[in-house]
């Protein structure tokens, strides 16, 4: 809910929702005090949503046990419940908020500027919900990854620290639940030779398994950089190894967390290694094992700083392919 409403709120502060403010305030839009309430009603709407989340937190981790305590049999049903409890914690705390102190902080104008703020917001949630059907899609995604990792931890005294570190298989994404496949969207398409990478693909399409396609569409149009999920990136490169004929692919997969931690995909091959650690270090020659082995994951990294801003426009089930 606080990610939601901070995204609505840093959108209505810049004036975005400003017509609908002063329709319902009654103001004249050409007057400046009209934008100086607006602003002052935006801003005070948000301590008090931003107040509400932060007092509904500790609450948490009961409404969490609650959903496992309950009748719901599956994953999906549990996570509904949980974030149901959640909401309704959350929307409690922020009424309280806004009725704090109320008489004695603000005047009676002053307040229903405040009120008349976060009716617009919530106007807006309701009329437009994308910003929280994206947030709930990913709470899902990230949900079945930490399982995955949770069960994986076993082996390693529940430490997932160590199990993130050690277990080389949680950073081969290929189809599995709780991340996304990412590819250009052009098909078979090759960055090319490393001294020049064709980066002009535009934009990313995804796969993911375990979500329908339906909900997956959810997260189109956001760049992978905001997308706090696992993402297993697809891409294929010149083998910088040819021997007779140039134009032989290979692939240069890496894996990116939630942290934003950039890995290789477990098993990649020298060839892939060669290109990313060249790209990495600019070098022409041949590079040395250890060569190779430093810098292909830097490579990597800088292969995604490179294109994390351009967005996921296209993501589908991939269940039945």
């Amino acid at each position: 809910m606080g990610g939601v409403f901070g995204t609505l709120i840093a959108k209505g502060i810049e004036n975005h929702l400003l017509n609908e403010f002063v329709l319902l305030a009654g103001l004249e839009l050409a007057d400046k005090v009209a934008v100086d309430s607006y602003e002052y009603a935006m801003h005070s709407a948000g301590e008090a949503l931003q107040g509400g989340t932060v007092a509904a937190l500790p609450k948490s981790s009961s409404n969490v046990e609650a959903a496992l305590a309950g009748d719901k049999d599956d994953l999906i049903g549990t996570y509904a419940e949980a974030m149901r409890l959640q909401i309704r914690s959350e929307t409690s705390a922020q009424q309280e908020q806004f009725n704090l102190n109320a008489k004695t902080t603000y005047g009676a104008s002053a307040l229903l500027l405040k009120r008349i703020a976060l009716k617009v917001i919530y106007d807006k949630l309701f009329t437009q919900p994308l910003t929280f059907h994206r947030e709930l899609t990913e709470g899902f995604i990230r949900l079945m990854d930490e399982n995955n990792l949770a069960k994986k931890a076993q082996t390693y005294g529940g430490d997932k620290a160590r199990t993130l570190n050690e277990d080389s298989d949680l950073h081969d994404t290929e189809e599995r639940k709780g991340n996304l496949l990412v590819l250009p969207e052009k098909v078979s398409f090759s960055l090319g030779n490393y001294g020049s990478p064709n980066l002009g693909f535009g934009n990313f399409y995804a796969f993911g398994t375990g979500v329908n396609t339906k909900t997956l569409m959810k997260l189109a149009n956001t760049p992978v950089k905001d997308l706090p999920l696992t993402l297993g990136f697809r891409f294929w490169v010149e083998d910088p190894f040819y021997r007779i004929f140039r134009g032989g692919m290979v692939k240069a997969w890496f894996t990116r967390d939630p942290s934003g931690k950039v890995r290789l995909e477990d098993g990649l091959g020298k060839s892939a290694k060669e290109w990313l650690a060249s790209y990495q270090t600019g070098l022409g020659r041949e590079l040395s094992d250890d060569e190779r082995e430093a810098n292909a994951p830097l490579g990597a990294q800088k292969l995604y700083e490179a294109t994390k801003a351009r967005p996921i426009v296209t993501l589908s089930n991939s269940d039945l392919l």
